[in-house]
């Protein structure tokens, strides 16, 4: 067949597909999401090492890509356009005169030959000394698949493949053939491969002819418009592993459960969950993490500690497995840089029947700096818990590591605590106060408990990362038989899916199907499932990125309103469209160190320049359309903040918050002397409350709960290893727009949105369930409401007000104009109480990693 213009035969995969034109989104919506992804990209309060982008990237951004990541695949988080949204912004001159490409891009480089022989020119007469070939596919300038090396080839199969999704100004993928030396490497030739219609779905199968007549590399190319979001499900296809149906989803928020305001009774927190789990384990336990502390208290109503639990199921025949990241540079000298506690667990686990295996985050490269690097700079980030139960298998997982200053509740009490529960257990990342004074640093977080299929998944997880990256004790892996735990739960709970919240147990005779999602590659784990050959390849080695294309999933089928907690709207006609995004108020740090506050004033400006960016493209097209609503009408970025309240005998506090009083009476709590950092902090009786959680929901319905957090380090799939479980509440019998396949109608009023709720409750302790107009978070009335308790709580906080504020959620302090301008406020130039511009400063990125 002779080729057509674009160097590939005509022949399609599949029949083009016409995109449907209904429910379009505007600009302004459209822009918010595809800026926030720069925005939550740079939010890597993981930040040592982060990559960044300079400030003439930050320019082309609104292209739709993420140049942020110049040195290997794009992060896209975005929501669903059509044609016409791509008419709409050229119209306005968004973007520049250039196809969007929005939509989901497959890319496969499957054969090279008559490749052109840079080592002699002699195009194959000499053998044994041919070119060693790679071939980089990039997108809109930026790299977007990176094949293996291979020696002495002239011609060569590589069938290494990449699925993305895309939202970029491009019309053609750049197609580059590369000779690997000793050094460097040498241009072989290059081609360009057209793009199809970004309105259609279209296939592309054939050959693209290098310059020069330097060989030709046989491509296949298929792209899937974002407006087939909405019909496709919420399973992210091509993953390692399927959706699931049966077994059960509990979801906690912070580590301890008490009473919350015109939502629940006291019920059992996650460390509670853990430690009992662990307690009925019958053969195994299983423990991967960030960090584990050994003489962390699951329980605070015990003394026993989490290493003495552990070692007494192993002296009773349990096997407990720990797989921890080794961070380098716990040695000698810099002992406890990162706070991981790894050496004293290993230390202490030493002689006992528990097993720990210290582990890096290594990368197969024959250059030793790269592979130092790689050690120093990326982590084992996933925090899970797997265990054998009598009714079968149980998983945690989310943002919860079991170490020190993790236990909080959703009070999260900066004073009161300190002689009781946290007595032995005292953290604050942001100032250097006695433990006995205070305060301490609350932290909020988010974790998920799963059984059934799921939890099978979260098992081979475990397992196939321990036989990769602690081969020789392989042995030490129990055999668990699949199909019969699988069967005996699916059969306990039929075709049913049991979502527990702190709030309340209930049994929904609905559909949940659930989702285990990944970022992950073969220097980490072994994919030993048949269905490894779907996944991604980067330089020859599988890459897991569901997580990744999870979160794009769950924000395109958005409906109505997504609320992010983590370290995007559209304007159709009479409908709008809401992002709450609550991030931590700074990167955890003591500013008072120079290096630190060098390193958090950096975060902080590149934080600003994208929340700029955003706005004013937000603005600008909301004075495009005559409308006279506010940007942060679609956009809203808050913090949390925790205020301690006065109270009298004829002004009661809300219910069960902490109050001046009650600290006041704390037994064993010291009076700080006058003048110090503990005293002034005593006095304004508040402090900031650290944003830990890595959770997403949408319309209530589709939730996502992990580990990762929305920047790069944690979802290109070859950093950070990270896992989460992405779920969305269906009903049988309903009419499109199912989560789970067909016949499912989406819940939008079952778990999911009593879990938002509860969160809700906490963040604005009660409010939420006592006013009416916050009862739907899509709407403007809701929106709305909280930016104006928001606002109170921000002014409150800053004046250090004794009367504290009921509402946590409290607003980013950043003046954002009617026009999508945003500046320091001429009032609030700093955080208050901490020598940091709210603005940011340009500075070297120094500061370690958190958790």
């Amino acid at each position: 067949m002779r080729p057509n213009e674009n160097g590939l035969n005509a022949e399609p995969w599949c029949k083009p597909t016409v995109t449907s034109n209904s429910s379009v989104p505007p600009a302004a919506i459209y822009l918010t999401l595809v800026l926030l992804l720069s925005y939550i990209s740079l939010m890597s309060w993981r930040c040592f090492s982060s990559t960044f982008l300079n400030l003439r990237q930050f320019q082309t951004s609104c292209l739709g890509y993420l140049p942020c990541f110049p040195v290997n695949r794009f992060f896209v988080l975005e929501q669903v356009a059509s044609s016409s949204i791509q008419r709409r912004l050229l119209e306005e001159g968004t973007f520049r005169k250039m196809a969007l490409l929005h939509g989901d891009l497959e890319v496969e480089v499957v054969t090279g030959s008559d490749l052109y022989d840079e080592d002699n020119g002699l195009r194959g007469l000499v053998k044994g000394n041919w070119s060693d070939c790679w071939v980089q596919v990039g997108l809109a300038g930026q790299p977007i698949l990176t094949t293996s090396v291979h020696t002495d080839v002239i011609d060569t199969r590589w069938s290494e493949r990449v699925a993305l999704p895309v939202c970029h100004g491009a019309e053609h993928l750049d197609v580059t053939v590369w000779d690997k030396d000793i050094l460097r490497s040498e241009l072989v030739g290059s081609g360009t491969l057209r793009l199809g219609d970004p309105a259609r779905a279209w296939t592309k199968d054939g050959p693209v002819y290098l310059d020069g007549g330097k060989g030709t590399i046989h491509m296949k190319v298929r792209f899937t418009p974002a407006s087939h979001a909405a019909e496709q499900g919420m399973e992210v296809p091509r993953a390692y592993f399927p959706m699931r149906k049966g077994g059960s989803l509990a979801l906690y928020q912070d580590a301890h459960s008490t009473p919350l305001p015109g939502v629940t009774a006291e019920a059992e927190g996650v460390f509670e969950a853990i430690a009992n789990t662990i307690r009925r384990a019958k053969r195994f336990v299983y423990i991967t993490g960030w960090s584990v502390c050994t003489s962390t208290r699951l329980e605070r109503d015990k003394e026993e500690t989490l290493g003495e639990l552990l070692k007494q199921r192993a002296a009773e025949g349990v096997q407990v497995l720990l797989l921890i990241w080794d961070e380098k540079f716990s040695s000698v000298l810099c002992a406890g840089l990162m706070g991981t506690h790894d050496q004293a667990t290993e230390t202490y686990f030493e002689g006992s029947g528990v097993h720990v295996a210290m582990v890096r985050r290594q990368k197969s490269s024959v250059r030793a700096v790269r592979e130092e690097l790689v050690e120093a700079l990326w982590t084992h980030h996933q925090k899970v818990v797997v265990a054998d139960e009598e009714d079968g298998i149980v998983a945690y997982l989310g943002g919860l590591d079991l170490t020190n200053g993790r236990w909080d509740t959703p009070d999260h009490q900066l004073f009161s605590t300190l002689s009781k529960e946290h007595r032995g257990d005292f953290h604050n990342g942001f100032v250097s106060v006695p433990a006995e004074q205070g305060p301490r640093e609350p932290w909020h977080d988010i974790h998920a408990r799963v059984t059934g299929p799921a939890a099978l998944d979260l098992l081979g997880n475990f397992e196939e990362r321990w036989r990769a990256q602690v081969p020789d004790k392989a042995h030490l892996l129990l055999s668990t038989p699949r199909p019969e735990v699988a069967l005996a739960s699916e059969s306990d709970q039929g075709d049913t899916w049991q979502m527990q919240t702190q709030a309340k147990e209930c049994l929904f005779q609905l559909l949940f199907p659930s989702q285990v999602v990944r970022s992950i590659d073969a220097n980490s784990t072994t994919f030993g499932s048949g269905r490894a050959g779907v996944l991604d390849s980067w330089g020859g080695r599988t890459v897991d990125t569901s997580l990744h294309r999870a979160f794009v999933r769950l924000v395109r089928r958005a409906e109505s309103f997504l609320y992010i907690e983590s370290q995007i709207s559209k304007i159709r006609a009479g409908e709008g469209f809401r992002v709450y995004l609550v991030l931590p108020m700074l990167p955890e740090g003591n500013c008072k160190n120079p290096v630190i506050g060098c390193s958090m004033k950096a975060i902080l400006r590149w934080q600003y320049l994208t929340l700029k960016m955003m706005y004013r493209k937000i603005g600008a097209a909301l004075q495009a359309v005559g409308s006279k609503d506010h940007p942060s009408d679609y956009l809203l970025v808050l913090c949390l903040t925790k205020q301690t309240v006065t109270h009298s005998a004829s002004a009661p506090p809300p219910p069960q918050q902490e109050s001046t009083s009650d600290v006041a009476a704390a037994a064993g709590l010291q009076e700080p002397p006058r003048g110090s950092a503990a005293w002034s902090w005593r006095e304004r009786s508040s402090f900031l409350i650290y944003v830990h959680s890595k959770m997403a929901v949408a319309d209530d319905a589709h939730v996502l709960v992990g580990s990762a957090n929305l920047n790069e380090r944690s979802l290109d799939g070859r950093r950070d290893t990270e896992v989460a479980v992405s779920a969305c509440q269906t009903r049988r019998g309903g009419r499109g727009g199912g989560g789970g396949g067909d016949g499912e109608a989406v819940v939008k009023d079952g778990a999911v949105r009593a879990f938002r709720r509860a969160l809700w409750a906490e963040h604005t302790w009660g409010l939420s369930e006592e006013e009416e107009d916050l009862g739907d978070p899509g709407s403007l009335r809701a929106v709305r409401r909280i930016r104006q308790l928001a606002d109170a709580a921000l002014e409150s906080f800053a004046r250090g007000d004794p009367e504290g504020h009921r509402s946590r959620f409290t607003r980013y302090p950043l003046h954002v104009g009617q026009a999508g301008r945003i500046s320091a406020n001429p009032q609030m130039p700093d955080f208050p109480f901490f020598d940091l511009p709210v603005v940011g400063k340009s500075a070297p990125l120094l500061v370690k990693p958190t958790s």
